[in-house]
């Protein structure tokens, strides 16, 4: 809340707060998964962009899977649509904003057409698009949502905090991330009904000094750490 209150200017009306528990049934609707063994994004960026493709590929392997992959780059995002396109054994149908064609709700549209598919997504699909029921059955964040340093807005709310004597990443970057985070896991369950996987792909979420500000950000479900293997037979059991 302290967060928000700053944001809004009402500090000085010490505005009354209330958190209302979620309807969902997280423990018994949503697994979460963080792989342990993705390279760390510090390190050399191929080497990110083919543990993310992995990823992706294996869970597109479940029966009658609707994959939606949040980046927080274009260029990342097209790296690894390319990757997984010059790919034969692709299971399903692969859609990527700005690159399969037309607007992101025409891009959405045709996701929630097919039985079967992947959709890459950046800023768009982050809030704000729903998947109800079938249309959206696993989660995967492929990065924590920090706006770049240049960005105009980001670099303008950072040169302010600086100049009030705050730290620019505790004040600003770090608050609209987590929130953007939790934006993102919005997007699985949108019903009492709904059901599904949550894959974050950012080990920064278990080894940064910031990323149990993340942690706490999830919804209570339960929180599984498998290798690749343990997650390829995770889905050959739900395949069988």
């Amino acid at each position: 809340f302290s967060y928000m209150i700053k944001k809004l200017g009402l500090s000085d009306f010490y505005p009354r707060t209330l958190q209302i528990e979620s309807p969902f049934s997280y423990d018994k609707h949503m697994n979460i998964m963080i792989p342990t063994d993705v390279s760390p994004i510090q390190n050399d960026p191929g080497d990110y962009i083919q543990d993310v493709t992995r990823y992706v590929k294996a869970l597109a392997k479940q029966k009658n899977a609707k994959v939606l992959v949040l980046f927080t780059s274009h260029d990342m995002l097209r790296d690894v649509y390319h990757t997984i396109k010059n790919e034969e054994d692709f299971p399903c149908q692969l859609l990527a904003q700005g690159i399969s064609g037309g607007s992101p709700v025409k891009v959405m549209k045709l996701f929630k057409s097919y039985p079967h598919a992947v959709l890459l997504g950046t800023n768009h699909f982050w809030e704000g698009v729903d998947f109800p029921g079938d249309e959206l059955t696993t989660l995967i964040i492929a990065r924590l949502p920090f706006r770049p340093p240049d960005h105009p807005v980001e670099s303008a709310k950072c040169d302010r905090a600086k100049r009030r004597g705050e730290s620019p990443f505790q004040a600003v970057s770090l608050p609209e991330a987590v929130l953007a985070f939790r934006q993102g896991i919005g997007r699985l369950l949108r019903s009492e009904k709904d059901s599904g996987t949550v894959v974050i792909l950012d080990r920064r979420i278990r080894t940064s000094s910031y990323g149990t500000v993340f942690m706490k950000a999830l919804p209570p479900a339960k929180v599984m750490e498998p290798t690749f293997l343990e997650l390829e037979a995770y889905i050959a059991g739900k395949n069988s």
